[in-house]
């Protein structure tokens, strides 16, 4: 994931000290923002091609939807070819299990996530910590999870055994003192073993997906505007450690 620090220039005071309690959201409303933050307006520059709009982020029979388009580029998109939406909590956790049901698009050249980011430090926000579920648009049967330090990361991929693209699946990260626990339709897939307990610092949720240029990571193929695309989360939701049934 990139280095998103730019993204939290307007998340200070209260807002970073609150804590994440157990909660379930089923988009059935439009996210509130007592609760949530709605990234934008600025781009995050390459590997990206986009700039956030907030006015992005609606909510659809399916649930949140995320839309990605060139309507009003570059102009309204931070002078960027593209716009994307995103939606991050306010709150911050670390140990305790997330979870999202998500189904990408069908879009080359993408990066579709559910992902943690924790920053620290004005002016600079410097990344504390970080934890990804990415899916990107050239294999969509293939899931790369990772955690982050500072700016050393920890990547692995991992077959999924099903194509994200074609129907929604339950994404989860189990975080403990000790080890990261990847998940997807309730199987593990992947574990860390670390001394999270030293390394980790508070970190907000973020929904988001966005067009890479072609660098190799998210392409071949690249990725080529056919028109708006959707990215859909049913929901998402985080319970702290010892309340998970």
């Amino acid at each position: 994931m990139l280095n998103l620090a730019f993204l939290f220039l307007a998340l200070i005071g209260s807002a970073l000290a609150q804590q994440l309690a157990t909660f379930k959201d089923n988009f059935i409303q439009q996210p509130n923002s007592s609760f949530y933050y709605y990234p934008g307006p600025w781009a995050n520059g390459p590997p990206g091609m986009n700039g956030w709009v907030g006015q992005l982020v609606s909510v659809g029979p399916d649930g949140l939807v995320l839309t990605c388009t060139n309507v009003g580029c570059p102009e309204s998109c931070s002078y960027q070819p593209y716009a994307c939406g995103s939606l991050q909590t306010l709150a911050s956790g670390i140990n305790g299990y997330y979870e999202a049901s998500f189904k990408c698009p069908n879009v080359t050249g993408i990066d579709c996530s559910f992902f943690l980011y924790g920053q620290v430090g004005s002016p600079t926000y410097a990344r504390t910590s970080e934890v990804d579920i990415e899916i990107l648009g050239n294999d969509f049967t293939t899931v790369q999870f990772n955690w982050w330090v500072n700016n050393t990361q920890h990547p692995m991929k991992v077959s999924l055994g099903f194509d994200s693209s074609a129907d929604f699946h339950v994404y989860g990260i189990e975080i403990t003192d000790t080890y990261i626990e990847f998940s997807a339709d309730g199987k593990v897939l992947y574990t860390y073993k670390e001394d999270f307990a030293t390394y980790l610092k508070p970190m907000q949720m973020f929904m988001n997906f966005w067009p890479c240029h072609a660098d190799g990571w998210c392409s071949p193929p690249e990725f080529t505007y056919t028109g708006p695309s959707h990215m859909l989360y049913h929901y998402i939701s985080y319970t702290v450690p010892n309340e998970r049934k």
